[in-house]
């Protein structure tokens, strides 16, 4: 069973953390791909972005670390992050809560969590392998250039 914070808590973790290029991730956590490369990705695409999405900058909020600054923006990022996305997580508001929680939940509970998430996670494996396998499949969607000069 996996216990995160939850919201507004969940930002100090979510934001200072490397994988996600938090402040004192290296540089290159935060890169972005090359104009080019971003162009290509926007004319393979079957369906267009709406118009102002996304409306904030998905870096802006990591370049100095603050719990109070660029909340919209995080909160915003926050929808689209396995924190956010992932069912079963159990979230707590305090430490003492997350104490409550631990000492509240007995074998049969903690046993019927951890069998959705295994349930949640084999879905999420044959998904991105379906997914995989569509890509590399579709010659055209890693090489358009290629194709379209053929």
């Amino acid at each position: 069973v996996a216990y995160v914070p939850a919201e507004p808590l969940i930002h100090k973790w979510v934001w200072a953390n490397r994988p996600f290029g938090g402040y004192r991730a290296p540089p290159v956590y935060r890169a972005m791909a090359p104009d080019e490369l971003r162009a290509a990705c926007k004319r393979t695409s079957a369906v267009a972005a709406p118009g102002g999405h996304p409306p904030f900058s998905a870096l802006a909020h990591l370049e100095a670390w603050s719990l109070d600054k660029g909340l919209a923006e995080k909160r915003y990022w926050l929808q689209y992050t396995e924190w956010a996305q992932t069912p079963h997580l159990q979230r707590f508001d305090s430490i003492p809560d997350l104490l409550q929680q631990l000492t509240a939940r007995d074998a049969r509970q903690t046993a019927a969590i951890r069998a959705d998430m295994a349930w949640h996670l084999q879905v999420r494996r044959a998904d991105g392998l379906a997914w995989w396998r569509e890509v590399l499949a579709a010659p055209e969607v890693l090489a358009p250039q290629a194709q379209a000069s053929q």
